[in-house]
């Protein structure tokens, strides 16, 4: 591959910080695991609000979580 080429279609960002330099993976299965339960978490959030807001008595969060996650099973 010429240098053009590679430049054209780079394989890594490199982001550099006077004083700092970190080496880390930004994509391990972790990682994307805790975001998508994240992601997760915060789409439940914006559910549960538009219920809370539609009914006298709502129930917890953590009790519409956990009929949300039963019902999806």
């Amino acid at each position: 591959m010429s240098g053009r080429n590679a430049a054209e279609r780079p394989e890594a960002f490199v982001l550099f910080e006077r004083g700092a330099v970190e080496q880390r993976v930004v994509h391990d299965k972790e990682r994307v695991e805790q975001r998508r339960v994240e992601r997760e978490r915060e789409a439940l959030a914006q559910r549960y609000s538009t219920y809370a807001q539609s009914t006298p008595n709502p129930v917890t969060f953590e009790q519409f979580v956990d009929v949300m996650r039963r019902l999806s099973d």
